[in-house]
């Protein structure tokens, strides 16, 4: 079993036994009140570590490499080309003429 694979179990077994606390609680019991909150500050801390070793496996799994650009384009040719596609701008449209009827008659 792997270490993310244990923690995860850790904290459904933390999970489950807030759970069963927290439905003593709603039962009327009031010690099971701070024995929740316990579980909880428990899951959180554990998820904290889940998160932290979640992160350094993923940066140690390898990554793909890109596939080369054509031969035959410069680096520099497709970069100015792909500044040129970035800098074309919608045109603008044209303001829409008035109506007759919404034209201020001129005295």
């Amino acid at each position: 079993m792997s270490l993310l694979s244990q923690q995860l179990a850790i904290m459904r077994n933390q999970l489950d036994e807030a759970e069963t606390h927290v439905k003593s609680l709603e039962a009327g019991r009031k010690s099971s009140s701070a024995k929740a909150r316990s579980n909880l500050m428990k899951i959180k801390s554990q998820s904290h570590e889940l998160r932290k070793a979640v992160m350094s496996h993923t940066k140690t799994i390898p990554v793909k490499s890109r596939a080369k650009k054509e031969a035959g384009v410069p680096v520099e040719v497709a970069v100015a080309v792909a500044v040129e596609e970035a800098a074309v701008v919608k045109k603008k449209r044209s303001p829409r003429k008035k109506k007759e009827s919404e034209v201020a008659p001129v005295d």
